[in-house]
């Protein structure tokens, strides 16, 4: 069965934590989602599951606009901007599922 996300809804995206490689070229940048928007808390958990797919796919097809705008951020602090790859931290998602399961 397929949800309909409202339009209404958009996804905070929040950086949980980066992991960079040791020669400073690659960054594991893991990231969490929470919905939001007038009708974000009726949103079933699998039509919420593929707006995090949509919008993973979208950080990943404007990977080098972000890393662009790092460049220009903070070109001048450090040496090089590392390749970026994005992973969805479900940490957070959890914990409000084990906190809604309790209360």
């Amino acid at each position: 069965m397929q949800h309909y996300v409202p339009a209404t809804t958009q996804v905070l995206v929040s950086v949980m934590g980066v992991d960079l490689s040791p020669d400073g070229r690659n960054a594991k940048v893991a990231i969490s989602f929470m919905p939001i928007g007038q009708q974000a808390t009726g949103v079933p958990r699998d039509a919420f599951t593929q707006l995090i797919k949509k919008t993973m796919q979208r950080i990943d097809s404007d990977q080098w606009e972000l890393k662009r705008f790092l460049s220009q951020q903070l070109g001048k602090k450090i040496r090089r901007i590392p390749l970026l790859a994005f992973e969805w931290d479900q940490g957070p998602q959890r914990a409000a599922k084990m906190h809604a399961l309790l209360n």
